[in-house]
């Protein structure tokens, strides 16, 4: 038996040179939702806006996040309603059907 406690991977412990950003799990959490959330809102277009700087590697700035919130506050109920109608008209669009009626 080893008296030496077990390591974590370097990865784990490498130091950040920015504490502004957040990986996808750390800013699910900081906003409250899950990180598959933010998966599915990232293929959407919907949701904080994201950075990839190389690969796969995903980080949002904690500083965005906050803006995110505080740009989906509401004063009532009613005012949620009223935007999440207007979100979902939006979204319900057809998307390009071939009927180029708009083109003048």
């Amino acid at each position: 038996m080893s008296s030496h406690p077990k390591r974590t991977p370097a990865v784990a412990r490498a130091p950040r040179d920015n504490a502004d950003w957040l990986n996808p799990a750390e800013a699910a959490h900081f906003i409250g939702v899950t990180p598959q959330a933010l998966a599915t809102w990232r293929t959407q277009g919907k949701g904080p806006t994201w950075s990839r700087p190389s690969g796969r590697l995903i980080r949002y700035r904690k500083s965005v996040l906050e803006a995110w919130l505080l740009a989906a506050e509401v004063h009532s109920t009613s005012e949620a309603d009223a935007r999440d109608a207007v979100t979902l008209s939006v979204d319900k669009r057809p998307v390009n059907s071939g009927d180029r009626s708009d083109v003048a």
